[in-house]
């Protein structure tokens, strides 16, 4: 019953992934998702575990299983990774968010010494390019 209750648990959370996107990199999303039917996947294959494989029809019985355990958590996380560098490549969605958030942080300051009458000029020490000599 519990690998049943956790099959429900990930099969709803992929859903919730899938529709929600969490991550700000396209990339990180789809590998995500990949990661989440992998473990869908994995617990779908226990579940054959736990039956007497002896009296099936699958060939190799356990060792079988064990081998496609084995690729399912590797080939479809790894399938995921690829596939999704090669569609959007190393998505800098979070850098992108960082930049903005920077860029919001200066205006901020900006306004700040506008309303205190100061210069607009950039101190050495808010300047991160700057020589620190």
């Amino acid at each position: 019953m519990q690998i049943v209750a956790a099959m429900a648990f990930c099969v709803g959370f992929l859903c919730a992934v899938s529709w929600l996107r969490p991550f700000a990199s396209r990339t990180a999303n789809l590998f995500k998702v990949g990661a989440e039917a992998s473990l869908l996947v994995t617990l779908m294959l226990i579940v054959l575990l736990k039956i007497d494989l002896s009296k099936e029809d699958i060939p190799g019985g356990e060792d079988f299983i064990g081998g496609l355990l084995l690729l399912s958590n590797t080939v479809i996380p790894g399938g995921a990774l690829v596939l999704a560098i090669l569609s959007f490549g190393f998505d800098t969605g979070a850098l992108d968010l960082l930049a903005e958030k920077a860029v919001e942080k200066l205006e901020e300051k900006e306004k700040k010494s506008k309303k205190k009458g100061k210069k607009q000029d950039m101190d050495f020490e808010d300047n991160p390019v700057a020589d620190s000599e």
